[in-house]
């Protein structure tokens, strides 16, 4: 779930002030239906995914108030998720990914 922003900030950290942004570019995305996880479990793997990639980046600058805050963020779209479905599944995924990204020992090399 996070290889798009891994790859954006591996590409940013090597090109550096060669990169820009294009305000005109545009972009469509469709989700598909198919082989799409369940509310719990995608806020469980979601959440897993989230804490590996800023373990791996702990030293950036600002990276403890960047997660910090992505957790709140994402704690409440769990809340909304949980309200719309009339369900606990995604707050219990949400608390089940963050025991399993605290508990997940990452090597960087």
């Amino acid at each position: 779930m996070f290889e798009d922003i891994d790859f954006s900030t591996r590409v940013a950290r090597h090109f550096g002030p060669l990169l820009f942004i294009n305000p005109n570019a545009r972009l469509e995305h469709h989700c598909s239906p198919v082989n799409r996880e369940v509310l719990g479990p995608r806020q469980r793997r979601k959440l897993t995914e989230c804490i590996v990639y800023f373990k791996k980046r702990r030293g950036w600058q600002w990276a403890k108030f960047a997660l910090t805050w992505l957790l709140f963020g994402m704690f409440l779209e769990a809340l909304l998720q949980s309200y719309s479905a009339r369900s606990f599944e995604p707050i219990h995924g949400y608390l089940l990914g963050l025991r399993d990204g605290f508990a997940k020992k990452v090597i960087i090399s």
